[in-house]
């Protein structure tokens, strides 16, 4: 029996804890159960100590390490700079650089947050960030960071995530924002939703088969963009989760501007996936679909 270099593969995830990690610990425990994969909290590999990165990249000598550490609370980013530049950019590049020392390839997570949000289209891979908010800046300084040290890592542009990990910690609690959305239907409540920024919320299930697809298909490193399809507004994805669960709340819609929160958001965080169109693979399920099957209403 011939064995493939990939029945051995050894892969390390940053940031276990998180709805992403947990999303990619369980997609290579179902569908790759021979790969040695490690999944590490905070708390056993922090991204933003040399030492302990150094040690657990050294030792355990991945083939890719995937990084999904991030501190992303935007509205508490803006009073947290310095927390959020550590752990987003600082962590970024030690990751990124470590791998590379090892021999690994690594993946990073960022964001449409790293636009201002004016651009009349969805934004593609090679428009320059142009930040509003403290988040969106510590996400463009790690891609500029890793694309220095690393340019054959994966810089993965997202927007809006939502699946079956969420974590209780954010949202008040109710997990992801679909989450957060769910538990407003139930209890019938009139939700205000702010309805002039365009983006395209992402299910971690459609993301994770994607960008493994991407690792164990080679493919080129630098950054891509990967969302489910379709443009909408924060307003219609929740408007369209009470329909799908045929509650009589009403979702209304509200401004940016209205919303008045601390941090600043682009209008505008569409990303149109152009790189993965490009290299042949299909897009990404349309977002209402993604919502429906994570919903159970598929």
């Amino acid at each position: 029996l011939a064995l493939n270099k990939a029945d051995f593969m050894k892969i390390i995830i940053l940031g276990g804890e998180g709805q992403l990690a947990r999303e990619f610990a369980a997609y290579f425990a179902f569908n790759h159960p021979a790969f040695s994969v490690t999944s590490l909290s905070e708390h056993k590999c922090d991204v933003t100590n040399a030492e302990k990165v150094r040690e657990i990249l050294y030792r355990i000598h991945p083939d890719y390490v995937i990084n999904t550490a991030a501190y992303h609370k935007v509205d508490e980013c803006e009073d947290k700079t310095a927390r959020t530049m550590e752990t987003n950019a600082f962590g970024g590049y030690l990751v990124a650089r470590v791998s590379r020392e090892v021999g690994a390839k690594s993946m990073y997570f960022s964001t449409g947050y790293v636009f201002d949000g004016k651009k009349e289209k969805p934004y593609e891979e090679h428009d320059d960030p142009n930040p509003i908010n403290t988040y969106g800046r510590s996400k463009a300084v790690a891609e500029k960071l890793i694309r220095e040290v690393d340019p054959s890592a994966w810089i993965i542009r997202t927007n809006g995530l939502f699946g079956s990990y969420s974590g209780v910690k954010t949202k008040g609690g109710a997990g992801n924002f679909v989450d957060f959305v769910v538990k407003s239907a139930k209890s019938q409540k009139k939700l205000d939703m702010v309805s002039d920024q365009l983006l395209t919320p992402t299910y971690t299930a459609d993301l994770v088969k994607a960008c493994v697809e991407l690792m164990l298909g080679n493919r080129e490193g630098g950054i891509i963009h990967l969302t489910n399809s379709g443009e909408t507004s924060w307003f219609t994805v929740a408007d369209t989760v009470y329909s799908i669960l045929g509650r009589k709340g009403k979702v209304n819609p509200i401004t940016t501007a209205e919303r008045g929160s601390r941090a600043m958001r682009p209008l505008n965080a569409l990303l149109a996936n152009t790189r993965w169109q490009r290299s042949g693979m299909p897009l990404l399920p349309h977002w209402e679909d993604a919502v429906r099957r994570y919903l159970g209403k598929a």
